[in-house]
C-alpha cells in the first residue's frame, strides 16, 4: 500500500480495445467499463449475490447493487447483515485463450507533484488582477450568457443556441 503513494493509475485517453480476438467490443475510454466488460464476457465462473430478505429473489453479479436494493426495499434489515452469494458458470463467456487481464500502468509521479506545487506557487507569487465591475446595461436572457474579455475588460452577451 505504501507503493501506491508513489504511482499513479495510467488508462490512456484515446482507450483500448478488448485484447480478445473476435470480441466485438468498443474502445473502452475508462478502465471501469474494461473491468466490467472482462467480467462479464472473459470470466468462466461469476459469483451471484442474493438478497438476505426472506421471500426476495432479487440477484446480482455486484454486491453494491444487492445492498442498494436493501436500503430502498427492505429498509428494516440490519445494517451489518451478510450477504449470501454462490458461483455460476457464466452464460457470456468467451474463451481467451492466453491473453490475461490488462491491469493498469503504473508511472512515478512524484515529478508530476512537484511541478504541481511549482505551478500553485507561481499562481501564489504572480497574482492577477481584474478590474470587473457589474454591468446592469447588458441585458442577458435565457439561452445567453456573458462573454468576458479581461484583456480589454468588457463583456459581451454570447446567444448559446
Amino acid at each position: 500500500m505504501a507503493n501506491s503513494v508513489t504511482t499513479h493509475d495510467l488508462w490512456p485517453s484515446q482507450g483500448m480495445p478488448c485484447d480478445i480476438e473476435g470480441c466485438k467490443s468498443p474502445h473502452f475510454l475508462k478502465h471501469d467499463n474494461y473491468v466490467k466488460h472482462w467480467k462479464k464476457f472473459h470470466e468462466k465462473s461469476i459469483a451471484i449475490y442474493d438478497c438476505s430478505m426472506v421471500g426476495c429473489t432479487i440477484q446480482s453479479t455486484e454486491n453494491s447493487r444487492i445492498l442498494k436494493h436493501q436500503k430502498i426495499c427492505h429498509k428494516q434489515l440490519d445494517k451489518n447483515n451478510t450477504l449470501s452469494s454462490h458461483v455460476e458458470p457464466n452464460m457470456f463467456y468467451k474463451a481467451t485463450r492466453d491473453v490475461t487481464f490488462r491491469k493498469f500502468i503504473r508511472v512515478k509521479i512524484t515529478a508530476r507533484k512537484a511541478a504541481r506545487k511549482a505551478r500553485q506557487q507561481y499562481v501564489i507569487d504572480h497574482p492577477v488582477n481584474f478590474n470587473v465591475q457589474p454591468n446592469n446595461s447588458l441585458p442577458v436572457s435565457r439561452g445567453q450568457y456573458f462573454d468576458i474579455d479581461f484583456k480589454n475588460n468588457c463583456a459581451n452577451v454570447v446567444t448559446r443556441w
